[in-house]
């Protein structure tokens, strides 16, 4: 089996997205409380998949544009839809602290909840996308060493891969 890059990344990921998903599940009867503290877990889980998008396009794009430009173009596509997606929550978050009235509050957090079901859903497709068809032209064009070399140069990058994974592994153990 050849190297997969997005192992690394992917799967703490995925661990977030899902046990996020299921505290919002479980607190489907809301108190301001219980939805703040919903709202801070996917605040935190919006700026991981936020890092994750940005890890993508600068680090292994670039190789897959080098030989597959076609490719390149529907990833870039989809990053914008994970992007407005993520821009649609962040609009739903900033209109519950503004509401008045827990009423109010409770009825953007059910959107909120259903918002970040439909995100959940995109970003586990997409991942799940990303490990066959990317890693399919990466193992078509590099060998693994070069693959585990592009890896270490971005963990050694700080603010990348490496703090992420270490913050998305805490995040999803908490969950």
């Amino acid at each position: 089996m050849r190297y997969n890059i997005f192992n690394q990344v992917h799967r703490p990921l995925k661990e977030c997205l899902l046990s996020t998903c299921i505290y919002l599940s479980r607190n489907g009867d809301w108190n301001i409380a219980t939805a703040v503290e919903a709202i801070y877990k996917v605040e935190e889980v919006l700026e991981l998949c936020d890092e994750q998008v940005k890890y993508e396009t600068v680090n292994i794009l670039p190789f897959i544009f080098e030989y597959e430009p076609s490719v390149w173009n529907s990833y870039t596509s989809e990053h914008h839809k994970i992007a407005n997606l993520s821009l649609s929550l962040e609009s739903l978050i900033k209109s519950f602290y503004k509401m008045q009235g827990a009423e109010n509050k409770l009825a953007v957090m059910e959107l909120i909840s259903e918002n970040f079901n439909e995100f959940m859903l995109l970003n586990y497709n997409h991942m799940d996308d990303e490990e066959a068809v990317l890693n399919e032209i990466l193992w078509r064009y590099y060998n693994d060493v070069f693959i585990k070399q592009i890896e270490s140069e971005m963990i050694a990058k700080p603010g990348t891969k490496g703090q992420r994974r270490k913050k998305g592994m805490q995040m999803a153990n908490a969950a």
